[in-house]
């Protein structure tokens, strides 16, 4: 997510700390400054954003400024590395909402953040019929979800250092790139008809069908692992298991189930690794694979990939080691 500074008032020595590349000297009297406050009186309103303008304009045209560097530090409102026009229109809104009652935010910072919040484009519209009671369906239309970002690992693999019990081998974290490649595919992708069962379907069906399975050149001349599944299958186009059923957990953890991947063999001879996704639905764990189309057979009609089996679960949720 995006990171803004979370100070909100601080002395010019603490600026010291806090941004030690700064060559300045502590002041023996500190004075406390308040973001978005150009002018010193306390407030955060119409006459600090024509400051920040101000300034904003000089420095356009190679001109000079008394601000010192604790004010242009503290004053870059939406954390870019400058003060400009859009710092000073953020400062308008802040002191329009103060001014209409305000109440949720008490420093601009946190207003600024809120207001950048990226919009989930990935969830349904509320109200869409969820189906038929019982059904998969309606199970996971219905089913109670929690925003978060981390996708935890666990190893399944038969020799691993527990002898083959499932542990925690670490975790994923659902990044700004691959925010920006779920909301981006869901814009292009979805319709305001579709559930959140047809969304999910759609991208299991799409991920399957669009991306190609990528070389080991092409693997290290991407360098996927340092990419999210969502932004190498969504944007590139290409992808191993890893990014095939990355995206697709990556896709669940942002509709707010409880989405995990699963590092194990294909084989018997533990030679094969493979990557795997499950989601956990009201104390219920589904596998789900999204292979790759070259591995189907067409003659039988078989198909590298199911979606929400019972049957085929590999993780219990029982972990060895805590």
């Amino acid at each position: 997510m995006n990171m803004f500074r979370r100070i909100t008032a601080f002395s010019a020595a603490a600026v010291i700390g806090f941004a030690a590349a700064l060559p300045l000297a502590a002041s023996a009297d500190e004075e406390i400054l308040i973001i978005g406050d150009t002018n010193g009186d306390s407030l955060v309103d119409a006459t600090d954003a024509s400051d920040m303008l101000i300034y904003y304009s000089a420095m356009s045209t190679g001109g000079e400024s008394d601000w010192t560097l604790e004010m242009k530090y503290t004053h870059d409102v939406d954390g870019d590395g400058r003060i400009d026009a859009t710092d000073a229109s953020y400062v308008l809104m802040y002191y329009s909402y103060n001014a209409t009652g305000g109440g949720k935010f008490d420093n601009i910072i946190d207003y600024v953040k809120d207001l950048r919040k990226p919009v989930n484009y990935v969830l349904a519209p509320e109200g869409l019929d969820p189906g038929t009671t019982g059904t998969i369906e309606y199970i996971v239309n219905t089913a109670p979800r929690t925003e978060h970002y981390d996708i935890p690992l666990y190893n399944i693999k038969a020799n691993n250092i527990y002898g083959g019990k499932t542990y925690r081998a670490g975790t994923y974290e659902l990044t700004d790139e691959a925010i920006t490649a779920l909301n981006n595919f869901a814009k292009e992708h979805f319709t305001d008809s579709m559930t959140d069962y047809d969304r999910i379907e759609y991208t299991w069906n799409w991920l399957h069908e669009n991306v190609k399975y990528a070389t080991e050149a092409e693997y290290q001349g991407y360098q996927m692992w340092n990419h999210s599944g969502s932004y190498c299958c969504f944007d590139v186009g290409i992808g191993q298991c890893l990014q095939y059923n990355g995206a697709f957990a990556e896709m669940l953890a942002y509709m707010g189930y409880n989405s995990y991947m699963l590092e194990m063999w294909t084989d018997t001879a533990c030679t094969i690794q493979h990557y795997r996704s499950e989601v956990e639905i009201n104390g219920i764990y589904y596998n789900t694979e999204v292979g790759d189309k070259g591995s189907d057979n067409p003659k039988t009609g078989y198909k590298w990939m199911w979606l929400f089996n019972p049957d085929k679960r590999q993780f219990y949720g029982v972990q060895a080691g805590e």
